[in-house]
């Protein structure tokens, strides 16, 4: 069944590759973390924690974990990878990074989709 499984993900993800790449538009896609990651700390996000991770793995440009006001850009083709922190705002229902990061592994937003 597992494989199964494996198997319908690699399919979408090598589709929805295509489509973006056919139409020269990004696509985001939301993917699951495994709950093993709700027991250790959050600065130790990586790709092994997403569900299904071969095909998002090897088929994505941009890999991005998010976890309890932290984030961890995990795969970028074309930037930086490493930590960076984020917040709600929920006057106006986004998400942004934290000014303010202070740890030297972070990086800003626009190191991470400038290119």
């Amino acid at each position: 069944m597992r494989c199964h499984r494996e198997e319908e993900v690699a399919y979408i993800v090598r589709e929805l590759k295509s489509c973006a790449m056919e139409n020269n538009i990004p696509i985001v896609v939301c993917s699951q973390l495994c709950r093993v990651v709700g027991t250790r700390s959050q600065s130790d996000l990586s790709l092994s924690d997403l569900r299904e991770t071969r095909s998002i793995e090897q088929d994505s440009d941009v890999i991005i974990l998010f976890s309890k006001g932290q984030g961890v850009v995990a795969k970028n083709r074309l930037g930086k990878v490493g930590k960076f922190e984020w917040e709600f705002d929920e006057e106006y229902l986004t998400f942004r990074s934290k000014a303010n990061c202070e740890d030297k592994s972070c990086v800003r937003q626009n190191e991470v989709l400038s290119a």
